[in-house]
């Protein structure tokens, strides 16, 4: 939740009246000592290795041009 309001402030998608601030804070005390400290992040986690390199893989799909147009599409889809 914490997190949550934290990106709406960010992202100016509340309206003016609402606290933001006093919404954090309140989250804030009530979450106190709920969790280890260990469990806690700050920050987002960090992506799995070699995910790059998967991703990548899909940017260039090998794509026949000598197939029929609806082929090369289905080709790309896959």
């Amino acid at each position: 939740m914490i997190s949550w309001f934290a990106f709406m402030v960010d992202e100016m998608l509340l309206t003016e009246d609402f606290p933001a601030a006093l919404a954090i804070s309140r989250a804030k005390r009530r979450l106190a000592g709920k969790f280890p400290q260990s469990a806690s992040q700050e920050g987002p986690p960090e992506p799995p290795k070699g995910i790059e390199d998967l991703i990548h893989a899909f940017d260039n799909p090998l794509i026949d041009p000598n197939r029929p147009p609806k082929e090369q599409h289905r080709q790309r889809l896959d």
